[in-house]
């Protein structure tokens, strides 16, 4: 059996590769291979496509790349003729690989789909292709499986892949004692992304924040836990200007966001993980003034005036629990004051942990991937029998 993953962004490499290795405890002898990064190649995929190292977030920002993801996209396509896999399984990366689903189903190549684009929030035309093109839907989320549905896609509610990964390493208590951290000392979580295109939007705002809080708190901590996709001397530079006593910690994010009491945090999966390991957060996002008007004109034709939500915890949870500031809402004093809110309020902080233990409720039961793995398995075992009996 031969299957192909897709994947773009170093997001969907760690997801990849959990899948990688559900697939072989079930099937051994599989042969997979595809596009992704240095975890699924490490997890026994082999890669013939590595655009995880130049992934991209929003719509101008991709349109930038649009020539290399076209030269890509018909790489990957010329291959997938020549060597036909048993299943696509596509993971993340939604416009690239909504494209190549077009292309499977006409090559009678079955396409799992894993972490679906987000045509709940803008441009539900993608929900449509998704039921044309997509043989079985992954869900993740309990909204998302609804709403998928609802468009005649078949669609198996999987829970959360994170579940399985996040927790800490670590003892909070103990953690903190290592970090030279005081019982009464309150402890601030930066998380600025894990793109570069992040860093620079995010970092400098994150920054000029803590600054501002260390003002009237001067024994306020603050720790920075480096994502592996950011070497430390990206974060050098907005460092230096910012001149903050920040500590960074590479490959301890859990540690870090169990052991907060407060995180700002750059909207996506962190959020969730913050969740996960109940840290009360803020959400912040920022995206090129492009991409953010092309955004806003899709879901005010899509959501007829809804208040938009970016944060995943409020997505599961279908109200505000976490606050969001968005493009021209975010700014160092906006960031600070939200931030404040929480500090100063240890009830509120309370009440935020509440909320995000009904978003891990929410979420399912551990063991996503292995039920990710014998839909793949399923489907592409679907495909040899029909040809079987084509054959027949």
């Amino acid at each position: 059996m031969r299957l192909y993953l897709s994947v773009g962004d170093p997001s969907g490499d760690m997801h990849g590769a959990d899948l990688a290795r559900a697939l072989h405890e079930r099937a051994p002898t599989a042969e997979l291979l595809g596009m992704g990064g240095p975890l699924m190649r490490a997890a026994g995929v082999k890669i013939l496509f590595d655009p995880v190292s130049r992934s991209t977030i929003g719509f101008f920002e991709a349109l930038t790349h649009l020539g290399r993801y076209r030269r890509l996209l018909r790489e990957v396509v010329a291959f997938l003729a020549a060597h036909p896999p048993d299943a696509v399984v596509w993971i993340d990366f939604g416009g690239f690989n909504l494209t190549l689903a077009g292309h499977c189903r006409r090559l009678g190549i079955p396409v799992v789909c894993l972490f679906s684009p987000s045509a709940w929030a803008y441009a539900r035309g993608r929900a449509r292709l998704m039921a044309q093109r997509v043989t079985e839907l992954a869900a993740v989320f309990p909204f998302e499986a609804v709403f998928y549905r609802s468009y005649g896609l078949r669609v198996t509610f999987v829970g959360h892949p994170l579940l399985d990964r996040v927790r800490a390493a670590t003892d909070p208590a103990a953690f903190r004692r290592e970090m030279g951290v005081g019982e009464e000392e309150i402890l601030l979580a930066l998380l600025p992304g894990s793109r570069r295109q992040e860093i620079a939007r995010l970092l400098p705002v994150m920054l000029e924040a803590a600054g501002l809080l260390l003002r009237d708190r001067p024994g306020l901590r603050l720790i920075l836990p480096r994502a592996a996709s950011i070497p430390e001397e990206v974060l050098t530079p907005y460092l230096a200007r910012a001149d903050l006593p920040l500590r960074i910690l590479a490959g301890r994010t859990y540690d870090v966001l169990a052991a907060a009491d407060v995180a700002a945090i750059a909207s996506g999966t962190a959020t969730l993980e913050a969740a996960l390991l109940g840290t009360p957060m803020v959400s912040i996002y920022r995206v090129s003034p492009l991409s953010a008007f092309l955004y806003r004109l899709l879901r005010n034709r899509e959501q007829r005036g809804r208040p938009p939500s970016t944060a995943l915890p409020n997505l599961v949870l279908g109200r505000r629990l976490v606050p969001e500031l968005l493009q021209e809402e975010l700014n160092g004093r906006s960031l600070a004051a939200e931030l404040a809110l929480l500090l100063d309020r240890p009830a509120r902080r309370e009440e935020m942990r509440a909320g995000l233990r009904e978003v891990r409720q929410a979420l399912g039961s551990p063991g996503a991937m292995g039920r990710v793995a014998e839909i793949v398995l399923r489907v592409a075992k679907e495909k040899n029998g029909s040809q079987g009996e084509e054959r027949g």
